[in-house]
This record gives structure tokens, sequence and C-alpha cells, in this order.
């Protein structure tokens, strides 16, 4: 199974309030959410080391890549497979963040992925965030928005 990941950054008007193919009514959302972890990201490596002068230099160093990441484990709920999957992530009433998830997910399966969030995003502010499904396109051409 091919996954690609498109991050999205949009405000809550932005995201979609209608979309093509046969629409769906907009009930519960048809993917459920069982993790949305935003976290710092960021893990550092420090080392000690001996210099040519019998010092000890530290040296501290971040990995590529690294920076504000939100982990979801979401579950296509429907018997369609679901092609692609807009999850939001918010706090209190405002949209911080959403990311599109494109692949291939049957019924059942559990999907866990972790995406990168913009850099102005601090997860130790997100105490209370919660994602939210906001759209989800199926292989049939049919759409649920929120």
């Amino acid at each position: 199974m091919k996954n690609t990941l498109h991050i999205v950054f949009v405000g809550c008007a932005a995201l979609p309030v209608c979309a093509s193919g046969a629409p769906l009514d907009g009930g519960d959302a048809p993917v459920a959410i069982s993790e949305c972890t935003p976290s710092l990201g960021k893990s550092v490596k420090v080392t000690h080391e001996l210099n040519a002068q019998g010092q000890y230099e530290t040296t501290t160093t971040t990995p590529v890549g690294s920076g504000p990441k939100l982990k979801v484990t979401f579950t296509n709920e429907r018997p369609d497979v679901a092609k692609e999957v807009r999850i939001a992530l918010i706090e209190g009433n405002r949209v911080v963040q959403a990311v599109d998830d494109t692949g291939t997910f049957a019924k059942g399966a559990s999907i866990r992925h972790t995406f990168p969030l913009s850099p102005s995003v601090s997860p130790l502010g997100l105490s209370q965030a919660r994602c939210a499904v906001f759209y989800v396109k199926y292989a049939n051409g049919a759409v649920w928005t929120h």
C-alpha cells in the first residue's frame, strides 16, 4: 500500500464545505480517530568528547526533519475504500492545521501516520487539542464532508 502525505495549512474558513462526487450526509464521520497526539518531535543528541587540551567539549545536534509533529491513528468504518482523508488539529474553536492523507484505506484497517506540523505550531500550547475528520473521498467517487 502506497500512501502519500500532503500537508495543508488552512484556516477554518478554507475547509471544504462542498465537494464533487456523490455527496454523503454530514452525519457522524465515517472515519474514526483513535489517536491524536501533537508533540515537539525534536530529538537532541548530546555528545561529550575530550579535546586535544584534555577538556571535554559538548556538542548538541538536532536531526534534520525534526520539528513539531502530529501523530494520528484512524480507521475507515465504511465498507467503501477511502482514498483521501482530511484531518484537522483543533484547539478550542480554531483549526490549528489540517493534514491530508491519501492512499488506499480499507474498512477496519488501522492507519497510523505522523505528520509534520508548521514550525509556528507549538504543541506545548495544545494540551486540549483534538482531531476531527473534515473530508473523506472514496474510490467510488463519493465524498463526505463535515
